[in-house]
């Protein structure tokens, strides 16, 4: 898939990058750069969304004018989903937004010039904290180790009679196990089901438990 932004690279002698990370991005075929540890924990719960279809960090930069100034800023994260909505995305600490912090004023000056840009232009804007991306401490370590998965092994070819399986009822991993005879290890089960949720083809109780024998899987009726 052809990305319609391309990543700015942005200088990590500056202010940017004491937390720089990579890492594959299994949805956009490439390596993938983030400059904050906040950065890296929403990539991964966007690149492991099904309902996205593609996306570009740190993607465009825009100007807008404060007190006489030219001032620029670069939006952490486009995001493009299956029905076609398109969003830009920052992200900040929670104490960023507080008045008393110290970048109040600059976080805000460029939140509204985000805003502003993303109405003229027909796109949806969001603020992401820490409070909406690290809400599940399990979920984030499922999310990373289906991504782990997805980035290390090929599409399966082997599905067929594990969604039989599963379209009978929702069921554990090990109940999945026990269903066919043992064909599978668990942890190959666990690959495979980490690919189908991945793919959006089945559901998982991914906030409550992390990927184990009491994993469940079912496909949702409402697809």
């Amino acid at each position: 898939m052809i990305e319609m932004f391309s990543p700015i690279v942005i200088s990590r002698n500056k202010k940017y990058g004491n937390n720089y990370w990579t890492s594959n991005g299994p949805k956009v075929g490439r390596k993938v750069g983030l400059y904050s540890d906040l950065e890296f924990d929403h990539f991964v719960r966007v690149d492991t969304n099904p309902n996205v279809i593609t996306y570009c960090e740190q993607p465009l930069e825009i100007s807008y004018v404060c007190n006489e100034k030219i001032h620029t800023s670069i939006f952490d994260m486009w995001i493009k989903y299956q029905d076609g909505e398109e969003v830009f995305v920052e992200i900040k600490y929670s104490i960023e937004l507080k008045p008393h912090h110290h970048r109040y004023s600059r976080t805000m000056r460029q939140i509204g010039a985000q805003q502003k840009w993303c109405e003229e232009n027909g796109y949806k804007h969001i603020v992401m904290t820490e409070a909406s991306i690290r809400e599940s401490r399990i979920e984030r370590e499922n999310r990373i180790k289906m991504l782990s998965i997805v980035s290390n092994m090929q599409k399966p070819d082997n599905t067929e009679k594990i969604l039989c399986a599963i379209k009978m009822g929702r069921c554990t991993i090990q109940e999945l196990l026990r269903k066919l005879d043992s064909e599978f290890t668990i942890n190959k089960m666990i690959n495979i089901c980490a690919w189908l949720m991945y793919t959006g083809v089945v559901c998982t109780n991914i906030t409550e438990t992390l990927w184990g024998h009491s994993t469940e899987v079912w496909i949702d009726d409402e697809e």
